[in-house]
C-alpha cells in the first residue's frame, strides 16, 4: 500500500500551498527555477533524449507548476514547444513556442507530449488525486515519451503530512511499470530548515514510456 492520506492538497480557491517550492529549495533550486539539483535533472533528461532521438520533428514539453522558469526558456531555445501550467503564470516573452496556462492540470485537456516535467509538484496531493493525475500523465505521453520529476520517499519528514503521497522505492518501481527507467536516484539526509532539522527522502525520476520494439 502507498503511504496516503485522505485530505486534499488544495486550499481555498483550488490553489496549492508552497510546499513544492520548499522542496525545490531542498533540491537546490528556488521557486523561480534557478538551476540546482532540480534543474539539472531536466537537463540530464534532455541530453538523454537528444542522444536517443531519431526524428527532427518539433517536440512538445508539458511542464507543471514551472511557469516562466529557466528550464522552460532553455527548452524553447532548444526548439521545443512548451506548454507550462502554473496557477499564477508570469507574463511571457513573445514566442510561438511558449504557452503559459493558469488552468489546473487536473482539469485541463493535456495534449500528446514528448516530455512531461512535474518538478517537485506531484507528491503534494492525497493518493486519489495523485493516482488520477499520474494516469493522465501516462495517457498524455507519446509512446516513447519521457517523464521527469521528483517524488517523496516514505521516510521523509512530510510522510505524516495529511496532504501528501509518499512512496517507498519498490512502490516507485511499480508506479513506473510500463516505463523504461533511464535514471532513478534515491537521496536521504537530514537537513536544516526554517522549521528546524528535518529528514529529506526524495526520489528523482527520468523514465521513458514503453513502446513496441524498444522495451
Amino acid at each position: 500500500m502507498l503511504n496516503t492520506h485522505a485530505m486534499s492538497t488544495r486550499g481555498q480557491g483550488g490553489h496549492f500551498d508552497g510546499r513544492p517550492a520548499e522542496l525545490l529549495l531542498r533540491l537546490g533550486s528556488d521557486s523561480t527555477g534557478r538551476r540546482g539539483q532540480a534543474g539539472e535533472l531536466l537537463a540530464e533528461a534532455v541530453a538523454l533524449l537528444k542522444a536517443s532521438e531519431t526524428q527532427l520533428r518539433p517536440r512538445l514539453a508539458v511542464m507543471y507548476r514551472c511557469g516562466l522558469s529557466v528550464e522552460a526558456l532553455e527548452l524553447v531555445r532548444e526548439g521545443w514547444a512548451v506548454l507550462a501550467f502554473d496557477e499564477t503564470p508570469t507574463p511571457a516573452p513573445q514566442t510561438a513556442l511558449l504557452t503559459l496556462d493558469s488552468a489546473d492540470i487536473e482539469d485541463a485537456v493535456l495534449p500528446t507530449a514528448d516530455l512531461i516535467y512535474t518538478a517537485a509538484s506531484l507528491p503534494f496531493r492525497p493518493y486519489e488525486d495523485f493516482a488520477a493525475l499520474w494516469a493522465r500523465i501516462v495517457r498524455a505521453l507519446q509512446p516513447g515519451g519521457w517523464f521527469v520529476g521528483y517524488l517523496l520517499g516514505d521516510r521523509d519528514s512530510w510522510a505524516d503530512d495529511p496532504d501528501a503521497t509518499t512512496l517507498a522505492h519498490d512502490q516507485v518501481l511499480r508506479l513506473l511499470n510500463g516505463f523504461r527507467i533511464e535514471a532513478l536516484r534515491e537521496r536521504e539526509k537530514d537537513i536544516s530548515s526554517s522549521a528546524g532539522w528535518i529528514h529529506s527522502h526524495t526520489l528523482s525520476v527520468i523514465a521513458r514510456r514503453g513502446r513496441r520494439g524498444i522495451d
